[in-house]
């Protein structure tokens, strides 16, 4: 006798069906965008997704310190490595 399968199951399986989709799907529209580009700017094609990626990341980094100050403050004080650059780079702190 087999068990009987729940809906919370079901969803749960749905849900990694389309995260894996849309991973698997991403990846070779990369590998595609990257030939084309290749092909067209040569080496210079390895620029755009690391602008891509820098801009992404300030866009975060700027969006996390205005909505949460306090918190971020906190966070670059234990990242930054010498009390000099703390002072130079974070004037709240």
């Amino acid at each position: 006798m087999r068990p009987a399968v729940s809906t919370q199951d079901v969803a749960d399986d749905t849900n990694k069906l389309v995260l894996l989709t849309v991973l698997i799907s991403s990846f070779f529209t990369g590998i595609v965008l990257g030939s084309i580009l290749h092909a067209n700017l040569g080496m210079n094609a390895f620029l755009i997704p690391a602008m891509i990626t820098s801009i992404c990341s300030a866009v975060y980094t700027s969006y996390h310190y205005l909505r949460y100050p306090e918190k971020s403050t906190k966070e670059f004080k234990a990242v930054l490595p010498s009390p000099t650059l703390r002072l130079l780079t974070c004037r709240a702190c």
